[in-house]
């Protein structure tokens, strides 16, 4: 990927240091995990406060863990450094609201849902039914009274049939 300039693209260079960071710097990373889930613990403190039970439903997580094939990091990687920052907020919410925990994760994510089921997700979205693995009817028995939202299956199909009136 070049950037207009024809040089490398800084930012595919950062998501990489990400990716591998999750591996060479576990410590630091959760450090930052752990920081940031005070602060959004913080802020859900202040929802409360403010909107009550006003509040039916409550996006906790916008991160991507799944592509068209598989997880983007192992299985291990996610229960180590992402699931109990997660529970810890999920707990908080259980525990002091009655708002349905709603998250966002695109790509095969098979793998995850007896996490997903283990932190509390209500809600998953997008349910991308044409990543590996994602069949929907496997997937709604595997996560019991779980909701999912939206379908992200045919946005590819949409593109490309897009492309071709183009031509």
């Amino acid at each position: 990927e070049n950037d207009i300039n024809g040089g490398r693209n800084p930012n595919r260079d950062l998501r990489k240091v990400g990716y591998i960071s999750l591996v060479t710097r576990k410590n630091y990373i959760n450090e930052i995990f752990g920081f940031q889930t005070e602060l959004a613990l913080r802020n859900l403190m202040m929802y409360y406060e403010a909107c009550g039970d006003k509040v039916d439903i409550i996006d906790v997580s916008e991160t991507d863990f799944g592509s068209q094939r598989g997880l983007l990091m192992s299985r291990a990687t996610f229960t180590e450094l992402f699931k109990p920052h997660f529970k810890k907020m999920n707990d908080w919410i259980r525990k002091n609201t009655n708002w349905k925990i709603f998250y966002h994760t695109c790509g095969s994510v098979l793998e995850l849902m007896d996490d997903f089921i283990e932190i509390g997700i209500d809600i998953l979205n997008p349910v991308q039914y044409s990543a590996d693995n994602m069949d929907l009817i496997d997937l709604k028995k595997n996560m019991e009274k779980r909701s999912f939202s939206g379908e992200q299956g045919l946005i590819p199909s949409v593109f490309f049939h897009l492309v071709n009136l183009m031509k």
